[in-house]
């Protein structure tokens, strides 16, 4: 966590952690993240907030319901100086996705949760897309998901 220098990301990223423990999970953030302090704007901000938040609530989610003995997420943050990206990689050890829903995990309102869900996944490809980037989801039943983003920051450059 020390090599993530926005303070509001690490700050952000802590209390997920917290929130992580308080359902028996272990959130790690990879010693190998890179995320220097940025000058962007207060709406990137908002977005990276919005992409980590839903991508880490969704392996909460997943992890709550598996009977896996040790629960984990980890997530690795990368920033390219040459390419002005940010590289997210969270992965879990969860339930996993049906291929029949992973089809469909992007599809506005679609949720395995219940009613009046389904918007998070819908949000966080639309910010994505809406700067060109990468957004790609892999997982296995019983075993867990991997999701990759590739999030290109508009005119940052270090602090």
């Amino acid at each position: 966590m020390a090599r993530v220098k926005m303070p509001v990301i690490a700050g952000f990223l802590i209390g997920k952690m917290n929130y992580a423990q308080e359902h028996d999970i272990i959130l790690n953030i990879s010693e190998s993240s890179y995320l220097p302090k940025l000058a962007i704007l207060r709406r990137e901000v908002t977005n990276i907030i919005k992409i980590l938040g839903n991508i880490i609530d969704n392996a909460v989610d997943a992890l709550s319901d598996s009977n896996n003995y040790q629960k984990k997420i980890d997530v690795l943050l990368r920033y390219d100086d040459e390419g002005q990206t940010l590289i997210i990689t969270i992965e879990d050890n969860g339930s996993g996705i049906a291929s029949n829903q992973l089809v469909e995990i992007l599809t506005i309102g679609f949720s395995t949760k219940g009613h009046r869900r389904g918007f998070g996944l819908t949000t966080v490809n639309a910010i994505i897309m809406d700067h060109h980037g990468v957004f790609d989801i892999q997982s296995t039943l019983t075993i867990g998901t991997k999701v990759y983003i590739e999030y290109p920051l508009r005119n940052a450059r270090p602090m």
